[in-house]
């Protein structure tokens, strides 16, 4: 639409007889009306819907409760003094926090897509 009011305005530039008063007001109108279009549109651009609200932090509690259950079992083991199950329990823990890392890694590459920029701003505050 602004295309064809630029376009318009390039070709009625080389005409010898000046732009008419009605003519004028009809490009301002579909100048602005192409303004408050590509507004709405680049508008949505980088919103964050409730849906992926919703999924964030679902995945954040996830990944919290997996954690503090796993610190849980672990301190307990610790507190027992059994090294063979230590062992045992602290293999399972890694198991569990590689998990949650790649949890984690999902989480920001699906908000790297949803706001790059601001990922990257954060990225560039904790370095």
């Amino acid at each position: 639409m602004s295309v064809l009011a630029v376009v318009y305005l390039a070709v009625r530039s080389t005409q010898p007889t000046a732009q008419t008063a009605a003519e004028a007001g009809l490009v301002a109108f579909v100048a602005t009306v192409a303004n408050i279009l590509g507004s709405v549109a680049f508008a949505r651009v980088g919103t964050v819907t409730p849906q992926h609200a919703r999924s964030s932090v679902r995945r954040l509690l996830t990944l919290a409760r997996s954690l503090a259950t796993q610190y849980t079992r672990m301190t307990t083991v610790i507190a027992d003094g059994n090294d063979r199950s230590t062992a045992i329990q602290a293999r399972i823990m890694t198991a569990e926090v590689e998990s949650a890392l790649l949890t984690l890694r999902d989480a920001i590459n699906d908000w790297n897509e949803v706001h790059g920029e601001a990922l990257a701003e954060v990225l560039r505050d904790v370095e």
